[in-house]
């Protein structure tokens, strides 16, 4: 028993002692594959930057997408650590450079007396406007604009500045066109939010500044889409007109917010088509008086309907009863006595400058003089890029021929008035190795929009330079926050702002050299008002409460009842 024993221990030992020895062994193997693995990967993946065939194999390249790891280690490894802090640094900085102060309010600027003898005075700012690094071009054209401020500036009463800014879906959301509105109001005074549709065509557009609510019961036609028949080629400022249905109750709702921009409002103006069996259009202000509104008439023309109220919040409810005739109408207008400024943004999503051409001549005309702007202001190109391989293949004069079209066909309704054209901004692409790049058209459609402005007596604004040219959809991209969207053609709201300052901070630094410029000249003034009429007999209408002072249309008609007879 002990020999047998004393056998089958010993060899029992030897494995025991073999295997606390083994799993050493097998570990350090393993180590030096897993080294092995890890050198072999290192090498492959360097030879992607050595051997040019390899390069759509690179893990990252400059201009690039964010990668996991990699963006800590490889871009180090690179040598693109600093440049991109460099790019951050420089990002935060244009960030800080065109956001609007914390302090900025609604201002609400003092009226002053109509001067005997109207000079341009000294000009000393309130405060100083640096030089941007990209100013506005052929800034001369701004001159009839830039007076209108002045007047608006010296607090003359009933000054008021006026744009209507058309774009595509660059001014989705009304980003960049309340961008601009805050600051100029910030500057010069609010004198209200301006135009708006009476329904919403699409999820983009938005307005800022204003609560809107879309009761539904509308039809609608896009300009872009040429949905209105050759013989009322009728669309309306803003690019849509509404239709309602005789047989359901069509509405929509417009409230002044509680505080800041806009909050308040001395006038609502409502925009319309009058037309053979034309119904009637009900206006309720706070939800309690009516002003009824007809628009029947024997041949098709445009109309309008003001409503004086006390300055300060209100909420308008416009409504198409069922059980009338049909009703057409293009906006409604919300806006203060003034001085001030006013920014209008008309966003065509999916539009271009083609689009507008649709528009009927006089018909577009009396919407653009009965608006009564001093600057009209363009941004398109988005949706012209594809077009490089199409009818802009081989010359841009197709695209001259187009856009001085639009500009003279809307500057025919106010010749007096200035003209801008804002250059398309940034678009990327991603190639094969993921790297972004500017999309190869951007840079000839700056420069045909540069042309189209110079032809047209237009001033000219390169977006495009300004926000950072060639790449700028890449580095936005890869910004924190991010200032372009992952489709690489549109901003962020942190974007919107961004360009909106850079737009902003020109107008104001050339407003600034044209005052300076223009000391002791003749300075024009605005036509004095017309003595309003007196304010609706509310003893007579002991039923109404007084909350509008007085409303009339566009040839004075006073104010009505609902259910009344204009």
């Amino acid at each position: 028993m002990t020999d047998s024993f004393a056998q089958t221990s010993a060899p029992v030992t030897e494995l025991a002692a073999a295997s606390q020895s083994a799993p050493p062994q097998a570990g350090s193997g393993a180590l030096r594959r897993a080294f092995g693995i890890a050198c072999g990967v290192l090498l492959s993946i360097g030879a992607t930057y050595v051997v040019p065939g390899l390069g759509a194999l690179r893990p990252w390249a400059p201009g690039s997408g964010y990668v996991p790891f990699w963006n800590v280690i490889g871009r180090e490894l690179l040598g693109e650590g600093e440049a991109l802090a460099a790019e951050a640094q420089k990002l935060k900085e244009l960030q800080q450079k065109t956001e609007l102060p914390a302090a900025a309010s609604a201002k609400v600027r003092e009226r002053s007396a109509r001067p005997a003898r109207p000079m341009f005075p000294a000009y000393t700012p309130e405060a100083r406007i640096e030089r941007p690094e990209q100013t506005i071009e052929f800034s001369e054209a701004l001159e009839g604009y830039f007076t209108k401020l002045t007047q608006v500036d010296l607090g003359i009463d009933g000054a008021i500045a006026r744009t209507g800014h058309w774009g595509d879906s660059v001014l989705g959301m009304d980003g960049i066109t309340s961008g601009i509105r805050r600051r100029l109001q910030a500057r010069f005074g609010d004198a209200g939010h301006g135009f708006h549709l009476i329904d919403r065509y699409h999820p983009s557009y938005r307005q800022q500044g204003i609560e809107f609510s879309a009761g539904g019961g509308w039809e609608g036609c896009l300009v872009i889409y040429e949905c209105r028949a050759k013989q009322d080629r009728r669309y309306g400022y803003g690019g849509y007109v509404v239709s309602s249905d005789p047989w359901s109750v069509a509405s929509a709702v417009y409230t002044t917010p509680k505080s800041g921009f806009g909050s308040t409002v001395s006038t609502f103006e409502v925009w319309f088509q009058r037309q053979p069996r034309g119904g009637k259009l009900e206006l309720s202000i706070d939800r309690q008086e009516k002003v009824v509104i007809e628009t029947r008439s024997e041949v098709i023309e445009d109309g309008s309907r003001m409503v004086y109220v006390q300055p300060g919040p209100h909420t308008f409810t416009l409504t198409a009863p069922a059980g009338g005739g049909p009703v057409r109408a293009y906006g409604v207008v919300l806006e203060n006595d003034g001085p001030g400024v006013v920014w209008d943004g008309m966003a065509l999503i999916g539009g271009s400058t083609r689009g507008l051409r649709t528009q009927d001549d006089e018909h577009i005309e009396d919407q653009v003089r009965r608006r009564g702007l001093d600057l009209i202001a363009f941004q398109f190109g988005g949706n012209d890029l594809a077009r490089k391989y199409v009818d802009l293949k081989h010359s841009m004069q197709p695209y001259y021929d187009e856009y001085g079209e639009v500009i003279r066909k809307f500057r025919a309704g106010r010749p007096e008035a200035s003209c801008l054209i804002l250059s398309v901004i940034d678009h990327g692409e991603r190639k094969t190795d993921d790297r972004i790049v500017t999309k190869s058209f951007v840079k000839p459609l700056v420069a045909a929009q540069r042309e189209v402005a110079r032809q047209n007596g237009c001033a000219f604004f390169d977006t495009f330079q300004a926000m950072g040219g060639e790449g700028t959809a890449a580095r936005w991209y890869r910004s924190n926050p991010r200032m372009m969207a992952p489709d690489l053609g549109h901003p962020t709201g942190t974007g919107h702002e961004v360009l909106a300052g850079l737009i902003a901070h020109a107008l104001l630094y050339d407003y600034d050299q044209f005052r300076s410029r223009m000391a002791g000249k003749p300075l024009p003034l605005p036509a004095e008002k017309a003595p309003e009429k007196p304010p609706i007999d509310l003893d007579a209408l002991p039923d109404v409460p007084p909350a509008a002072v007085t409303a009339q249309g566009a040839a004075g008609e006073p104010a009505t009842r609902a259910g009344s007879e204009p």
